[in-house]
């Protein structure tokens, strides 16, 4: 009687980035921007992967193969992190992270009772004792808020 052997090729994940590979990664507010996680081609089987922003699991909104996701830039996600984690054969996740970087057009600076607003594009220096407040960059502007 002859007998029939199966093998199982497995190769784990051992290999995981971030497309694109920026940390920060920067993002305007309102504007998308993809990311791709990309994981070993020879990874078999198919490596599950799992998106996070922050501590908030964002897989459901990734692609249909779960390997790339499309961000909005939102100010209330600046300083987060983007974490993909990707798994196979029972291992434990291989995870790559990036911090967030949304930038929005206006911030406020405030001082004591007084309200500036100036242009994301823009630096400031302040002289303590003077007061003085020095506005470089693109907008080349300063506007006192009541």
């Amino acid at each position: 009687m002859p007998y029939f052997l199966s093998l199982t090729n497995t190769v784990d994940v051992h290999n995981v980035s971030l497309v694109p590979s920026d940390n920060p990664l920067t993002i305007w507010e309102g504007t998308q921007i993809e990311v791709q996680c990309v994981v070993n081609s020879n990874a078999v089987p198919t490596p599950t992967i799992t998106w996070y922003l922050g501590s908030t699991n964002i897989t459901s909104t990734a692609s249909i193969n779960k390997t790339s996701i499309i961000l909005t830039g939102n100010r209330q996600d600046n300083n987060k992190t983007l974490n993909c984690s990707t798994t196979n054969n029972n291992k434990p996740p291989k995870t790559v992270v990036t911090t967030l970087n949304v930038e929005c057009k206006y911030f406020i600076f405030r001082e004591k009772n007084r309200r500036f607003i100036f242009s994301s594009r823009a630096s400031i220096n302040r002289q303590t004792n003077k007061q003085k407040y020095l506005l470089s960059g693109t907008e080349q502007r300063l506007q006192k808020l009541s």
